[in-house]
């Protein structure tokens, strides 16, 4: 899985044709929007895993929710970083 998510970002950044009006800038897309996309799905699970751990207080659900946040900040962080670009 993590071969083909660098596999895609290298095919995105690299591989794809350049835009005839915004130039290389537009390639960046391809990287952007599914970083912001993941980014609100593993939030999305970040709440699910953490009213669960609220409702059932057991460890599973507090590490589902912990593990998703890391991962939905890092994304957030490259979305950001992108988008100023």
């Amino acid at each position: 899985m993590v071969i083909s998510a660098v596999v895609a970002v290298l095919l995105g950044l690299f591989a794809a044709p350049t835009d005839a009006v915004q130039g290389d800038a537009q390639r960046l897309m391809y990287v952007h929007v599914p970083a912001v996309l993941t980014a609100y799905a593993a939030f999305s699970v970040m709440l699910v895993g953490n009213v669960m751990y609220l409702l059932r207080r057991t460890g599973g659900w507090d590490r589902l929710g912990r593990a998703t946040a890391e991962l939905g900040t890092g994304l957030t962080a490259l979305t950001i970083a992108l988008g100023v670009l």
